[in-house]
């Protein structure tokens, strides 16, 4: 289990274990700032995998600032955070 988060940058992560009989497991990643990069959500994950108190990363989706604006969004102006979960 961790968190971690950064005020200037404006984003936090946790990560818990949430029962390894079933396979559960709990990663979020959200940012103040609206679209954020998958390459910026990339970094993020790599540096939680880094600290090797992940269990997993397997099932982890994925909703990037493009993804935001193609799904959620429907192409309107509008604000959304970068999400993460597993």
């Amino acid at each position: 289990m961790f968190f971690n988060y950064s005020r200037e940058e404006g984003w936090y992560m946790s990560y818990a274990c949430i029962s390894q009989t079933l396979g559960l497991h709990g990663f979020y990643l959200s940012s103040r700032t609206p679209f954020r990069s998958l390459e910026w959500v990339q970094e993020r994950i790599r540096w939680a995998q880094d600290t090797g108190l992940m269990d997993t990363t397997t099932g982890l989706a994925v909703a990037d600032g493009q993804h935001w604006r193609t799904h959620c969004l429907n192409g309107t102006r509008g604000t959304a955070s970068t999400v993460l979960t597993l």
